[in-house]
């Protein structure tokens, strides 16, 4: 392979190695906040050891004794966080996971989008400072998802997948091997994550809105019509019907989103409307976005900023939804990079807009640098820590001496409840439980 060519997988391999850098500052602080973590890896040694996936809420005494229904829609996230925690311990297990998904995660973005990075003519990596300051915001979403040790992670790798095959699907050569593998796909992440596989359905149907809507051209928008309506279609119903294959088959589908119903979206804040106190990065780079579109050298299509738009527009309505923004946003980016260098370009500074082999090597170096020397010390730090635990090893000792039939936890205790070895009342699995 000559070696120009391998430029861009090494660009790729580096600019991914950022967000984890960024994120492993954010695990030095806290880490682990996220209390699902613990149930999921419990659920996942069940599956392991029982050799069967219950269709019971058994971690919970109350759920046990009303015989609520649990459909284990991540079960086979839960059987990868259960081995990685099985290494070296749960906090081993949770950076090991956030690490390897937040890197799969960034490396997907930039390598599925490699065509739109800055390189010169040999295909090296060759930015302009105006590049540099995309590649920066680009980095920054990414981050925003955070890399959490939980299935949501899995599914954003999907996302990002999903969003490059039905670029794909436009193209009539690689259309139906696309369209297969959005259908695979489909089936991949019923189990991987099973719960938010409508995010898959929603990015499929707005392509499918975008079809049925004619074209137009007003402001500095326009929409082309391709006539890939019933293409679209039946590549979404075969989505939904491959989603079905899983342990629950259909019945996958009734437990989506049951948490809106609970008191968990009134006390819960990432099931909360968005709001500058939880989300404030979220109205402002959206409001960014919209004055870009207002003021972009060229005309917008519907389909580059339809799913931006309708990934904010989801988050407003629950914050959760903010890392498929924060996706959305980063792929957005890439996409225009010309658009928005141009845009920056009429700054009256010349080396804005130059672009620069040289810059790129020391861009590339440094970054290196840094992930190496701070990946390093603070990999050391954080494997050395130890994680915020409610029920420490003589606490749990006193209680197990009591022998407790009913134990009653709060939200986000219920999960470090069963982590250490006794039965929540409820849990942060706000799906299992009834408004009740």
């Amino acid at each position: 392979m000559n070696k120009h060519r391998r430029w861009p997988w090494i660009t790729c391999i580096v600019l991914a190695s950022l967000p984890v850098v960024w994120m492993m500052l954010k695990m030095n602080g806290a880490f682990i906040s996220d209390t699902d973590y613990f149930w999921h890896i419990e659920l996942g040694k069940n599956i392991v050891e029982t050799q069967t996936i219950s269709t019971q809420n058994n971690l919970s005494w109350v759920g046990e004794e009303r015989g609520l229904p649990f459909i284990n829609h991540s079960w086979m996230s839960d059987i990868l966080l259960y081995v990685l925690s099985s290494i070296r311990g749960y906090m081993f297990g949770a950076y090991l996971y956030g690490v390897l998904t937040m890197f799969t995660l960034s490396y997907c973005v930039y390598a599925l989008w490699r065509e739109c990075l800055p390189a010169n003519q040999q295909g090296r990596f060759c930015p302009s400072v105006a590049d540099l300051l995309i590649l920066t915001i680009t980095t920054w979403a990414l981050y925003e998802t955070r890399g959490n040790p939980r299935p949501q992670q899995l599914s954003l790798i999907f996302f990002v997948i999903a969003w490059w095959l039905l670029k794909k699907d436009k193209d009539r050569k690689q259309g139906n091997m696309a369209a297969i593998g959005l259908i695979v796909l489909a089936t991949a992440w019923a189990n991987f994550h099973g719960g938010t596989l409508p995010i898959l359905f929603a990015l499929t149907g707005l392509q499918l809105v975008a079809e049925i809507f004619p074209s137009f051209v007003t402001g500095n928008a326009k929409h082309e019509k391709k006539g890939r309506a019933r293409r679209i279609a039946a590549i979404l119903v075969g989505e939904i019907l491959a989603g079905c294959i899983n342990p629950y088959g259909i019945t996958l589908y009734t437990q989506l989103y049951r948490v809106s119903s609970t008191c968990a979206a009134i006390n819960v804040t990432e099931w909360q409307p968005a709001n500058m106190n939880n989300a404030a990065w979220v109205f402002v780079s959206f409001a960014a976005l919209l004055a870009y579109t207002l003021l972009s050298p060229r005309k917008i299509m519907l389909t580059e900023i339809l799913p931006a738009c309708a990934f904010a527009g989801m988050t407003l309505l629950h914050v959760r939804a903010y890392p498929w923004y924060a996706v959305s946003l980063a792929i957005f980016a890439l996409e225009h990079r010309q658009e928005i260098q141009e845009t920056v370009a009429r700054l009256p500074w010349p080396i804005v807009k130059r672009q620069s082999q040289k810059l790129g090597n020391v861009f590339v170096a440094l970054s290196v640098g840094a992930v190496v020397v701070m990946g390093s010390s603070l990999s050391i730090n954080i494997l050395t820590s130890s994680y915020y635990r409610e029920f420490s090893d003589e606490l749990t000792k006193v209680i197990s001496s009591i022998s407790p039939e009913r134990m009653y936890t709060s939200y986000n205790s219920g999960g470090m409840a069963i982590q250490a070895g006794f039965q929540s009342f409820v849990d942060s699995r706000a799906d299992a439980f009834t408004p009740e």
